[in-house]
């Protein structure tokens, strides 16, 4: 909902992964669900697929391709920073939402464990809500999804 906002006053470009578009192109539809209004937008954000060394203005970061929570989620990570924006997959000590449009608990598991498990354990973890926490946290007491 502050997209439209942000691209009122800042000229840059949107990412989003491609893998369903479904949402987007329905955007109007979906929100009108949560009692809001929208017109949507007249433009396909560019492509955001999962690879290695990304580079958006200053930053570069690997794309990491996190579905469960949603088709389409991915995760960023700075690994000169190990730091990680994990958005709405991981959280401290709990996971994102899997009974949203085309959640799933599985596939969310399997990102958790082969993506985001598999980086340092020192690894800062900045989720889309509530506090920080670190790879190697989260493996040892996220009830979730062990380690």
């Amino acid at each position: 909902m502050g997209l439209d906002k942000v691209l009122k006053e800042f000229d840059v470009p949107v990412y989003l992964n491609h893998s369903d578009l479904y949402l987007w192109n329905n955007y109007p539809d979906q929100a009108k669900r949560f009692g809001f209004r929208t017109s949507g937008f007249d433009f396909t954000p560019e492509e955001m697929a999962e690879q290695q060394g990304l580079s958006v203005g200053p930053f570069t970061f690997d794309v990491l391709f996190t579905p469960g929570h949603s088709p389409d989620h991915v995760s960023l990570y700075f690994s000169d920073d190990q730091l990680l924006i994990a958005g709405d997959a991981l959280f401290r000590e709990s996971i994102g939402r899997t009974d949203l449009y085309k959640g799933d608990l599985d596939i969310l598991t399997e990102s958790i464990k082969e993506k985001l498990y598999t980086l340092p354990e020192e690894t800062k973890v900045l989720p889309g809500h509530g506090p920080s926490t670190t790879i190697g946290y989260e493996k040892t007491n996220n009830n979730f999804v062990k380690g």
